[in-house]
This record gives structure tokens, C-alpha cells and sequence, in this order.
């Protein structure tokens, strides 16, 4: 069967001549440069830095968990001093997200490197020297409707590890965990009113389950935290 690049085509943005495309507010990108196969002016030259195209939001673009795929024509130099960058992000500018590796805000659990490919932290159960992990998330303004999200995986025990995560102090769950056996997703909890604040609000997930060895079941790892609008606290 034959697909046509048009069949469910969301967004197209050929950079070619002097202009990124239809949509989107360029910063920093030289238009005109040579593309595929040597064309002349068939893309545009991002500087690795700061050059970047902004695309407004819209219903189209917010695909939920559904599937959907991206396709990029990229050329680089064949010796690079530095790490390629993000090709595409989307993001909220009113959330706040931290991620294990990259923040030094976090703090507790054991640093277990990476798991399942994802950088990781594990709290062990309560009487274990790493109970709870702790990471500090900062907010410019306060969102609407506001939800906890964790990027988590539970152990490979037959019962679900319990555990508490408090975002100020304030509970925002306490139970059996809601994430599927060592392997990686993310879940979202609302934050009650009145918890959250511009700044520094610090997030904590503790283990409260027992074990009679540290490294034993129940344990939960943790990739990233999120402070974000929750659109079904709308509903």
C-alpha cells in the first residue's frame, strides 16, 4: 500500500529559501544553505546553541499517548565538539520538570546509574539509609488544576510497593503503587490547592513499605518529577 506524505500530516516545515515554512517564529537560523544532495537553499543552518524555531500550541499538536513519528533531514559536521542537541521538545512554560540525571536538585534514594536505560534513583524500604528521594522543583507561576507527575517503576514483587509522595508537606498520595513491574511510566496525581507556590516547592516520594534486607522488594525507582496543569482536573 502506498502513503503519501500528506496522509495525516500534522505540521510541515521544509526550511527551504528564506523561510522556515508557514507557521513558527524562527530565532537565530540562516535560511538558504545547501540540503539534500547538495541542493542549493534547500535548508537552513541551526547555530547548536540558540537557533530554534517556536511553533505556537494547538489541538493538533497535542497527541496524547497515542502513536505518531517525526521525520528530520540532518547534517552535521563529521568531527563535533559537543553532544547533538534536542531535535523537537514541547513543553509547558507555566510547568516544571527535573530529571535524575541532569538536575542537582535531587537528593536520597540510591543513584543507581541507569535502568532499564532511563538514569534512575531507587527507594528502598523505610528502615532501609535510602527511603525516600527528594528533588526541588522551581514554578514562575502557580498552574491551574496542578498535578504531580512521576516518572516511575515499580519492583518486580508479586504485591505493589506502597509509598507516599508529598509535594510541600502536603500528601498527594498515599498507597500501593499505581506503576507496572520494572518497567518505566509515568503517572499523574493532583496537587491540592494551596499547595504549591512560586519558586522552590520540593517534591518527596517515600518507601513505606518494610523488608528485612535494604535491597530487597519492596523498592521503586524514580526518573523524573513534574509540576504541571492536570487538563482532566478540568473535566
Amino acid at each position: 500500500m502506498e502513503i503519501q506524505l500528506q496522509d495525516g500530516l500534522v505540521g510541515h516545515w521544509p526550511f527551504r529559501g528564506d523561510s522556515a515554512g508557514k507557521t513558527g517564529q524562527d530565532h537565530g537560523i540562516t535560511f538558504g544553505v545547501r540540503g539534500p544532495n547538495g541542493e542549493p537553499a534547500s535548508a537552513s543552518s541551526f547555530n547548536g546553541i540558540d537557533s530554534r524555531l517556536e511553533i505556537a500550541d494547538h489541538p493538533g499538536l497535542q497527541f496524547g499517548t497515542g502513536d505518531f513519528s517525526i521525520a528530520v533531514w540532518i547534517h552535521t559536521e563529521a568531527k563535533t565538539a559537543d553532544v547533538v542537541g534536542d531535535l523537537v521538545s514541547k513543553f509547558d512554560p507555566d510547568a516544571a520538570v527535573v530529571f535524575v540525571d541532569h538536575d542537582k536538585s535531587f537528593e536520597g534514594g540510591q543513584n543507581y546509574g541507569r535502568f532499564k536505560n532511563e538514569p534512575s534513583r531507587i527507594a528502598y524500604c523505610a528502615r532501609s539509609k535510602n527511603p525516600q528521594i527528594k528533588a526541588t522543583l522551581a514554578l514562575k507561576s502557580v498552574p491551574n488544576h496542578a498535578a504531580l507527575t512521576v516518572g516511575g517503576m515499580d519492583d518486580n514483587a508479586t504485591t505493589k510497593a506502597p509509598i507516599e509522595l508529598l509535594v510541600n508537606g502536603v500528601s498527594v498520595f498515599k498507597g500501593d503503587s499505581q506503576f507496572p513491574d520494572e518497567q518505566w511510566a509515568a503517572r499523574a496525581f493532583p496537587i491540592p490547592d494551596g499547595a504549591l507556590k512560586v519558586g522552590a516547592n520540593e517534591v518527596v516520594l517515600r518507601n513505606t513499605g518494610d523488608s528485612s534486607l535494604d535491597s530487597n522488594p519492596p523498592w521503586f525507582a524514580v526518573t523524573f518529577f513534574k509540576i504541571s496543569s492536570n487538563s482532566k482536573g478540568k473535566e
